[in-house]
């Protein structure tokens, strides 16, 4: 008996299945179902979710390692550390952003395109890692495949050599990574556990700065499409004044509901405008961007006055759009809903 073929309206549903699923189960399969359950609720991401837990973290005597360790924010040697990772849909991927006592650091998942099923992409600032997943009995083993740098492929005796691996820990979720360097050796270490201390649906519609912008301005528009791809970590969220849930916040705000001449940004509980929300936008991006946060110095009434100055004239210079900007389905997690 021959297989039946899927129609067309079959593969669309297929695709938006797919599409949709986490990113662990579309890259593992079958393979997903078979993980132990700690691992299996961690990863069956649907929006946000927030764990947190305790670490060892270990880093080696070489005195040049240790400093590269600290220039990349890397976690500091400690026992009993404790540990909490945010995790966080981003579209077909996710970020993990991970606080290791007072160290933060942000990491970008990506499945790898063209493949077969199960290689990972993980991005940290310009380096990148692609890693083959291999469920094992007792949990998961991220097998390094081959490694990045500004885009560049690295010779395998050159690169950073990681062993990572899942497992069940006293019935929670842990986890077991090295990284080390050529040479240099030990990076860090680090090896602990975590367990769930909200649900995907309590800290979804949390963000930390969120950002109202004029949807139809071409500038910015501009913008926010910047912001989407350099804040890494996605603690940046948006809303267009005209959206229904812009309008709302420009009630709650007291601030104009047409006329728009200022970006507004509500962060740290407070509201910001003209020049400050710029650098309040800036302050969350990563270097060399950020550093644009120090003209903070500058006397705010100049720095008020130029903003005006281009906000005023941004549809003559950059012209508008017909329709209010909306974001695609990739970036759709990153909007006011």
């Amino acid at each position: 008996m021959k297989p039946q073929s899927l129609d067309s309206e079959d593969k669309d549903s297929v695709v938006r299945d797919m599409a949709i699923a986490p990113l662990y189960r579309r890259l593992l399969g079958a393979g997903f179902d078979h993980l132990p359950e700690p691992l299996r609720a961690l990863h069956d991401l649907q929006g946000q979710s927030l764990y947190e837990g305790r670490a060892e973290v270990t880093r080696g005597p070489n005195p040049l390692a240790r400093l590269i360790a600290g220039l990349l924010g890397l976690p500091e040697e400690g026992q009993d550390v404790p540990v909490t990772v945010e995790f966080r849909r981003d579209g077909i991927g996710e970020i993990w952003t991970r606080n290791f006592g007072n160290r933060r650091f942000a990491t970008q998942l990506r499945p790898v395109p063209n493949t077969d099923g199960g290689k990972l992409s993980e991005r940290f600032g310009p380096f990148a890692l692609t890693m083959d997943l291999v469920p094992r009995s007792d949990g998961l083993e991220l097998v390094p495949l081959h490694f990045t740098a500004f885009g560049l492929p690295i010779p395998r005796w050159l690169a950073i050599r990681s062993t990572a691996r899942e497992v069940v820990r006293a019935g929670r979720y842990g986890f077991d990574v090295t990284i080390d360097l050529p040479v240099l050796g030990r990076l860090v270490g680090y090896r602990g556990w975590l367990e769930p201390v909200e649900t995907p649906t309590d800290c979804a519609g949390r963000a930390d700065v969120v950002m109202l912008f004029d949807g139809v301005c071409n500038l910015c528009s501009g913008a926010v499409s910047f912001l989407i791809r350099h804040d890494r970590e996605g603690r940046v969220r948006f809303a267009a004044m005209q959206s229904t849930p812009g309008q709302k916040l420009l009630r709650e705000l007291a601030l104009p509901l047409t006329d728009f001449e200022t970006v507004a940004v509500l962060a740290d509980g407070r509201l910001y405008t003209e020049s400050d929300a710029v650098l309040r936008l800036a302050a969350e991006l990563p270097r060399p961007w950020r550093w644009l946060a120090s003209l903070r110095i500058v006397p705010q009434t100049l720095r008020d006055r130029a903003y005006l100055w281009v906000a005023r004239n941004r549809y003559r210079f950059l012209g508008r759009r017909s329709v209010c900007f909306a974001p695609d389905a990739e970036t759709r997690d990153r909007f006011l809903i």
